[in-house]
């Protein structure tokens, strides 16, 4: 059990902690910009069509748990580009009457239904990592973060016909502090 905390130590940087901080509302605007202006999240053999949202609420969220969900969702949409397609994410919000829905689409190479609820448990991948790389353990993060602020997380997909993912955050939250190591402990 050590030895899969230290190894998710590094997965899960230090700078996403919670401890000493304080829950505020913050411009979902400004953190989407970050990631946008992030190259290496962006990296691929062709540079994505990005769409931005509409309109920026503000969310009573952790900037870190934001960035998070926000960077595996925008990275997965270039990482599982189609071969045979220019990269293309929309980024969306919707104001519903108590939440905020956030989606990322695109036209990657989508995942089969059967797959759907298997994608948010930890170390669970679809493709082999000599394909693509990463540990499996990134919506697993997704789901548990946006959980802790009451939220919900799903996607909408098809195999061949890129993905929707889908998540939504309490316009008002009662605050229940959890850092992300609480967070990891719970996936494992």
């Amino acid at each position: 059990m050590l030895k899969l905390k230290h190894q998710l130590s590094h997965i899960f940087p230090s700078k996403l902690s919670t401890e000493n901080k304080a829950h505020a509302y913050i411009s979902t605007e400004e953190e989407i910009d970050k990631i946008l202006d992030d190259a290496p999240i962006l990296y691929c053999d062709e540079k994505p069509v990005i769409h931005k949202p509409d309109m920026y609420p503000k969310i009573y969220m952790l900037p870190e748990h934001f960035l998070c969900v926000m960077q595996n969702l925008i990275g997965n949409a270039v990482k599982y580009a189609h071969p045979d397609r220019t990269p293309e994410i929309s980024i969306k919000v919707e104001d519903h009457e108590v939440e905020w829905r956030f989606s990322v689409k695109d036209n990657g190479i989508g995942i089969k239904e059967e797959y759907h609820e298997k994608i948010f448990m930890i170390f669970q991948r679809l493709h082999v990592k000599s394909k693509y790389e990463g540990t499996g353990v990134g919506l697993a993060l997704c789901k548990r973060i946006v959980e802790s602020y009451d939220g919900k997380i799903w996607l909408e997909s098809a195999e061949g016909q890129g993905s929707k993912f889908i998540f939504t955050i309490p316009k008002l939250y009662h605050i229940r502090e959890k850092s992300v190591s609480d967070l990891v402990s719970e996936t494992t």
